[in-house]
């Protein structure tokens, strides 16, 4: 079983700064959650196209992608 993990900073007051983790879901095998990801980069991606904002970039959603969703093996 595999979990994805999103990290990111929080801003709330008493927390700023701090990473927080959140457990989008667990996975069968690490295809299924490396799956998950893409299609949430590439549900990212159209809404980006779909708001007119296409030229925003895949290269940063990429890297955005890359340093904030990670997998973890349970």
């Amino acid at each position: 079983m595999f979990n994805v993990i999103y990290t990111y900073e929080s801003v709330l007051p008493e927390s700023e700064g701090e990473l927080r983790h959140m457990n989008l879901g667990q996975f069968e095998s690490e295809d299924a959650a490396r799956d998950y990801i893409i299609d949430e980069f590439d549900a990212a991606i159209a809404k980006m196209d779909d708001d007119g904002d296409g030229e925003i970039g895949t290269k940063y959603l990429s890297d955005y992608f890359t340093k904030s969703y990670s997998i973890e093996a349970v």
